[in-house]
């Protein structure tokens, strides 16, 4: 709605604005699925570089936009990470109260890391795609810098030509550090509390 009363409705290309339809999707859809859920989480970096490199003051229009900037950016990243950690929704094999049942609930490849770590990359590098081809062609078309690909940001001349590979190489760390290490360790406390209240119950 704010990108269409500023008369710049082609913005709601940029990964933040899609990834908000995909998790609206991912919340309303009754099956589950943890697929969909861990194709939002693992593309959580996304919203994470919006929320560390905001726009220049000079981009916002009304007094309100600063802040419903923040409260979104923070939100896309708060919800899945409840989701993960506290509400096992999408996690058949988590025990919670507040776990919830379907017939299409349960997704056994997700319980193995190899295959988590494999879905990952497919994710980040569908991201990567996501950004060369939609927005770097995008961009061209309108004229803009939707990924901050086209202007380099201050101090990027230290790097050269090369400046666009280093803010790659820092998006993958990124997306460690955002993405795969909680997946890792939500997992190892889950299952070390699975294996505590199976030995409780053998005892």
């Amino acid at each position: 709605m704010v990108r269409a009363l500023k008369g710049v409705p082609h913005w709601l290309i940029q990964p933040c604005h899609v990834l908000s339809f995909l998790l609206i999707y991912v919340l309303l859809n009754t099956k589950n699925d943890a697929r969909h859920f861990y194709y939002y989480f693992y593309s959580i970096w996304m919203p994470t570089v919006g929320l560390l490199s905001p726009p220049h003051a000079s981009w916002f229009k009304w007094w309100w936009e600063p802040t419903l900037f923040y409260v979104h950016h923070a939100m896309l990243l708060l919800i899945p990470y409840y989701y993960l950690f506290f509400n096992h929704r999408f996690h058949s094999h988590f025990i919670s109260s507040k776990t919830t049942s379907g017939p299409h609930y349960l997704v056994s490849s997700f319980q193995s890391l190899k295959k988590r770590v494999r879905y990952f990359i497919q994710v980040y590098a569908s991201g990567l795609l996501y950004h060369s081809l939609v927005l770097g062609f995008a961009s061209l078309y309108f004229e803009e810098d939707f990924d901050a690909m086209r202007c380099r940001f201050d101090g990027g001349e230290i790097f050269g030509n090369y400046w666009r590979e280093f803010m790659i190489i820092c998006a993958v760390i990124l997306a460690m550090i955002v993405c795969k290490i909680p997946d890792i360790i939500a997992h190892a406390y889950q299952y070390r509390k699975l294996s505590t209240k199976s030995l409780k119950s053998q005892e």
